[in-house]
């Protein structure tokens, strides 16, 4: 199915080789001559989609990472999720890798979107909350801080116990 980009290029193109003028055809069209020449170029090389917009992606990619070095990785991964109390987080893998002779290894995030990518990262494990509490400072250290009326009855209390720190 042809899109109306490609439609009005195929007319464009065709109006062209029909003879008309290519000034005519750039004002019908809305479009400069070079639009229309690129099109009679692409048109005139013999391909049969020559009406279709070209990959916009790169041809290549130096930089990513090798097939060989994925699967490495997801191995790694796997080898020491199955050994008990193994750490298998990113620097275990770099560790393992490096044993096993591979000098160029890629950086921590590639690893861990390597591991992502392939399913491998599990959710975090919650952290136990530990309820803390705040102390009172001075002499009764391990006084916790109470609201005003429980504090005075606590000071009465300890006052009435202990004669000695009662205030002179």
């Amino acid at each position: 199915m042809q899109t109306t980009e490609e439609l009005e290029r195929i007319r464009a193109v065709s109006r062209y080789l029909s003879g008309e003028s290519p000034k005519a055809i750039c004002q019908s069209t809305g479009r400069p001559k070079k639009w229309l020449y690129k099109w009679v170029a692409r048109s005139r090389s013999g391909d049969a989609d020559w009406f279709a917009d070209d990959s916009r992606a790169p041809r290549h990619s130096p930089s990513k990472t090798a097939p060989e070095i994925n699967a490495q990785i997801v191995t790694a991964r796997q080898s020491l999720e199955r050994t008990p109390y193994a750490s298998r987080g990113v620097f275990s893998i770099r560790q393992n890798l490096s044993d096993d002779g591979i000098t160029d290894v890629p950086s921590d995030a590639t690893i861990n979107r390597i591991i992502s990518s392939a399913g491998l990262v599990s959710g975090r494990v919650p952290r136990v909350k530990v309820e803390r509490t705040r102390f009172f400072g001075g002499p009764w250290l391990g006084l916790q801080i109470l609201g005003k009326l429980e504090l005075v009855e606590f000071l009465e209390s300890v006052l009435s116990v202990n004669s000695s720190l009662k205030p002179p």
